[in-house]
């Protein structure tokens, strides 16, 4: 008996033991999978499966599941909106109500931002293909190194906010505005209705962060290798002067050089001017959402410490994660402007004052070509320009203001609920 006993114990740890390996081996051949890619939309092309606005084939089931998970969605907040404007929340403390309001409020956020970045779904398409184009024609040591840094930095922020919207699900179910109908049917169905609605509209608005947070890189490392292009450009070309040899298809070739590289240039500034056009009202929601995460996480996070309830660890946790999300936006779109407005000292850095020698022969592709270094350089002057709305500018330096901001309401809150 003792011996069976032993044998059937061997078996179970060996078999568990197998499993362990498999499944060690298939997530190393995923991360190799994953830090092998030649473009930076992995994250953001897997997720849109889920709950993205594009890919709809109404021939397969997946489709069909998603649009209902996202009808399913909306359908809820329109309830929780009606609920908390036609209904008197009755004998509920300051705190729940005050959860109640932020939980329709940030929901409503997550929905239009999601609408507003699907309307423009043809555009956003447009840009991400192209980028991606480019990234896999083009593959290089240069752009690899950036593609890995942007696709971990996609996947971090993904499991961060999931992390974020679990803790949510489990600590912070007080909140949910349908508690107002004081129904005990409502109530029950609101055990799974109410995560389930909150994780769906959580991973509507994930989803728009990370795929914005995709295109601004994708969009910047293209501009920083265009830049080292154009500094580069004299690279492998021959001697110019007249009497050289080869001098003429020297000169071809450096022509046809600074054709490719502007062509890139005027196609790169096309994809800008059409992402700031089409991102201003994401970025103003944007902030929207943020102002009231990290003013309302810090609240609760005062209130909640002292009384030691369980909330207060999500309140950290989705104060950090807005905050950084605001930052990161306001950083992006300075690193894009800052690359795009370096093309013109990397144009200058090019030697050209020791390269490009005058001569009588070759006056006019002299002259033409100075004309269109000029071009470039003034045309690099000009700012790409993201703006919240067309109100504020899209920086930094508007970022940290917004968290000023998020600090003063945050004490007034708290000086006027103590």
């Amino acid at each position: 008996m003792g011996i069976t006993c032993s044998c059937c114990l061997f078996s179970t740890v060996s078999t568990v033991g197998k499993m362990f390996r498999l499944l060690g081996v298939l997530l190393v051949n995923a991360f190799y999978r994953f830090c092998r890619h030649e473009h930076c939309f992995v994250v953001v092309l897997n997720f849109n499966r889920l709950i993205g606005f594009t890919g709809y084939t109404w021939d397969q089931p997946i489709s069909i599941v998603k649009a209902g998970l996202l009808i399913y969605a909306i359908l809820y907040e329109i309830l929780a909106i009606v609920a908390i404007a036609f209904f008197d929340p009755g004998p509920v403390s300051i705190d729940q109500q005050f959860g109640m309001i932020f939980v329709m409020n940030t929901g409503l956020m997550c929905v239009i931002i999601w609408v507003l970045l699907a309307l423009q779904r043809r555009d956003l398409d447009l840009v991400l293909n192209r980028l991606m184009e480019l990234q896999r024609q083009a593959a290089d040591d240069r752009r690899r190194q950036y593609i890995w840094r942007i696709n971990c930095l996609s996947l971090v922020f993904l499991v961060q906010n999931l992390v974020q919207i679990i803790i949510w699900n489990n600590a912070v179910d007080y909140s949910c505005p349908l508690q107002v109908f004081r129904s005990e049917i409502v109530d029950r169905l609101n055990v799974v209705c109410y995560p389930l609605a909150m994780t769906l509209l959580s991973l509507m608005f994930v989803y728009t962060i990370i795929l914005i947070s995709a295109i601004l890189p994708a969009l910047s490392i293209e501009f920083l290798v265009l830049g080292e292009d154009f500094q580069r450009i004299f690279d492998n070309i021959g001697p110019l002067f007249e009497t050289a040899r080869n001098a003429n298809s020297n000169w071809t070739k450096l022509e046809n050089k600074m054709k490719s590289c502007i062509r890139r240039h005027q196609e790169l500034l096309t994809l800008a001017e059409l992402l700031q056009l089409r991102l201003k009202l994401f970025f103003l929601f944007n902030l929207m959402v943020d102002f009231f995460l990290i003013t309302f996480s810090c609240f609760q996070f005062g209130r909640s410490r002292r009384s030691d309830s369980p909330r207060y660890m999500y309140s950290a946790f989705a104060a950090v994660t807005a905050t950084i999300n605001l930052l990161m936006f306001g950083k992006m779109c300075d690193q894009l402007e800052t690359h795009v407005s370096s093309i013109k000292r990397h144009l200058y850095s090019s030697n050209w004052v020791d390269r490009l020698v005058y001569s009588r022969v070759f006056s006019p592709r002299y002259k033409n070509f100075r004309k269109l270094m000029l071009i470039v350089m003034e045309r690099t002057e000009r700012k790409v320009g993201f703006t919240c709305g067309n109100f504020y500018a899209m920086s930094l330096t508007t970022c940290w203001s917004v968290l000023q901001f998020c600090y003063s309401v945050f004490t007034l809150l708290l000086s006027v609920f103590e």
